[in-house]
């Protein structure tokens, strides 16, 4: 061995010949130009554990206690307050002369109707459609209130986006909020109110637009008069939990 091969040995430049003859010996992300990194070696390393023994990992004398459970812990979100604030338009719909005893679709012909309103009638009813799945889904499910304003939040969305796309034109949303209110059952009615309050409070001006076009009509101003502020689920837990601020906490506590 040259002076020149043991100074690169022992500066770690020279590799090592094992590493070069023997591709067993490296560890899978070793690369070759990387001289100072070195595999861990352990092909004749026997006695040494690589994994723990199953003996200490396993309770295999413990019992299982199958009879006794711990109670499920039970959600804030799911309050008989707050689903019946989401039951609420439904409920007050069914409980209203003009829609009580629609229990189905009108038959409407979409191939007398024009391309443009057809289109928007399917795109429309169709995410309504997919919001009263998602209902019927969330139905007796843990933060069902929860799951159903989230729902109801992309329902009302997709809207949003489906009217900008004709750039909201008057006629043709007129025509749908028409279309929807006379012909569509309750549960469909009910999720498309909920759309609207929803979006009441996002973009109040043209929502107003949309329910004053229809106006005077006997099911129109049944719908105005059940637009309010959107429910949330959250609200009512805020208020049940308000958390105490510090000054608040340090005074009382003097007092």
């Amino acid at each position: 061995m040259t002076i020149e091969q043991y100074l690169r040995k022992l500066s770690g430049l020279d590799k090592e010949v094992l590493l070069v003859d023997h591709n067993y010996v490296k560890a899978w992300n070793a690369h070759p130009d990387s001289n100072r990194t070195k595999p861990a070696r352990l092909l004749f390393m026997k006695g040494l554990q690589r994994y723990p023994l199953l003996s200490d990992t396993s309770n295999v004398d413990e019992d299982v206690d199958i009879e006794i459970y711990d109670e499920p812990l039970v959600s804030p979100f799911d309050n008989p307050k707050i689903k019946a604030l989401a039951n609420e338009c439904e409920k007050s719909l069914k409980n209203n002369n003009l829609f009580k005893d629609r229990e189905q679709d009108d038959e409407i012909d979409l191939s007398s109707l024009p391309p443009s309103q057809r289109k928007l009638y399917q795109q429309v009813l169709n995410v309504l459609r997919e919001d009263e799945l998602s209902k019927l889904c969330y139905s007796g499910s843990a933060n069902e209130p929860l799951k159903r304003r989230l729902s109801l939040d992309k329902a009302a969305r997709q809207i949003r986006q489906i009217f900008g796309l004709i750039f909201w034109d008057m006629k043709e949303i007129s025509w749908i909020h028409r279309t929807i209110l006379n012909h569509c059952d309750i549960s469909t009615v009910a999720s498309y109110v909920d759309v609207l309050q929803t979006l009441k409070a996002k973009i109040p001006t043209l929502i107003e637009r949309v329910l004053q076009s229809y106006a005077g009509a006997p099911v129109g101003d049944a719908i105005i008069q059940l637009m309010k502020k959107p429910w949330d689920p959250i609200q009512p837990v805020l208020n049940q939990n308000k958390p105490v601020s510090y000054f608040n906490f340090t005074f009382q506590s003097f007092c």
